[in-house]
Order: structure tokens, then C-alpha cells, then sequence
């Protein structure tokens, strides 16, 4: 849930989520049976930040440069089921109930491209931190992610209208972490509104 305000408007905002998750987990080895388990829980997050126009054109210009610094906390509730594979092994999931927060500052450009199509090209950074490790435990042997505790992010990308209806953003970046723990990812989204 968002607070009614036109993205590119100088103000703060607040943006909440809370969803509900029932999933059915399928794992299959090699040569061995599929094993199945549940997980549910919920995930909960709150989202604040403040939309500052740092530059705005004149009269023939109405392109403005904004910067948007802001805070998310997300409580991350969802637990796996513990269950016995067909071998006898035990295997279980830890890193339910962690807290995730990002801290960061996101800059963009909001640019006239004709007198109904806009493009905001965007850089972004920010800080990630879990207050719980994400792990496998088998028979009591852990095998956790390394690394993610506390990562540093960086993206850059563009938001495009090519209509009156339809927008596009593409966008890149990555996560790293210590112990040389990184992930890229770029993706592409396009919005259609009826």
C-alpha cells in the first residue's frame, strides 16, 4: 500500500506489504526419489523515503533531477518444514524470522522526451544487512550462504513511456558481499495499464 503521490512530485512517501505464503516444495536428485515439504509464513515490510527535487528546468524546460534517499525493514517469517529423505537424512531449513533492512539513495533525471512521453534514466545505492544466516542443515551438518549478511548494491537502469499506456524499465546491477560473494542481475519490466 502506497501513499496517492505521482512518481517525479517532490514529498515522502510510505509503502507497506504484508503477504501471506503457503508453498509446496519439490527437490530431486540424481537417481534419487522426488522429496516433497511444505513452508509457509508471512513476510511483512515497511518502506519510507522522501522524494527531493534538486534541479528543476524553467519555463521551456521541465525536466527535473531528483535524489530519494530511504529505508526498508522486512520481517521474514516463512519456515520450511523439516522432513527425511528416503536415505534417512534429516534436512532442514534455518533463517526464518530474519530482519532485512536497505538503507540507500536512489538519483534520476525526469526527462521530457515529448510532451506526453518521459524517461528517467536512475543510479542507485545501497545498503543491505540480515540479522540471520540463511542455511541447509543436514543431519545437523549446516551449509549456510556466505556473505550475505551485510552486502553493498548497486544499480543503474532507465524508466521509459512508450505510450500513453504501456512503460518499460530496464535496469542492472549487483549485490556484493564478503568472502567475494557477489550476484548480477539485470532485468527487464514492461507495463501495460487497461
Amino acid at each position: 500500500m502506497s501513499a496517492p503521490r505521482s512518481e517525479g512530485q517532490p514529498g515522502a512517501y510510505v509503502s507497506t506489504t504484508l503477504q501471506y505464503s503457503w508453498l509446496k516444495n519439490q527437490v530431486k536428485g540424481d537417481d534419487l526419489a522426488a522429496e516433497k515439504y511444505d513452508a509457509r509464513g508471512t513476510t511483512l515490510s515497511l518502506e519510507g523515503g522522501y522524494d527531493l527535487a534538486v534541479w528543476q528546468g524553467g519555463e521551456q524546460n521541465s525536466d527535473s533531477l531528483f535524489i530519494r534517499p530511504r529505508a526498508q525493514v522486512t520481517r521474514m517469517g516463512v519456515k520450511a518444514d523439516e522432513h527425511r529423505e528416503a536415505n534417512g537424512t534429516r534436512v532442514s531449513q534455518q533463517g526464518d524470522g530474519n530482519m532485512f533492512s536497505r538503507t540507500g539513495v536512489r538519483v534520476w533525471l525526469d526527462k521530457a522526451v515529448t510532451k506526453t512521453q518521459r524517461v528517467q534514466p536512475f543510479v542507485e545505492a545501497n545498503w543491505l544487512h540480515n540479522t540471520r544466516d540463511f542455511c541447509s542443515s543436514m543431519d545437523g551438518v549446516r551449509d549456510c550462504q556466505v556473505g550475505n549478511r551485510d552486502q553493498a548494491e548497486v544499480l543503474a537502469g532507465v524508466t521509459g513511456d512508450v505510450s500513453r499506456n504501456v512503460a518499460v524499465t530496464a535496469q542492472a546491477g549487483g549485490q556484493f558481499g564478503s568472502q567475494a560473494s557477489r550476484d548480477l542481475a539485470g532485468t527487464l519490466n514492461v507495463s501495460v495499464k487497461f
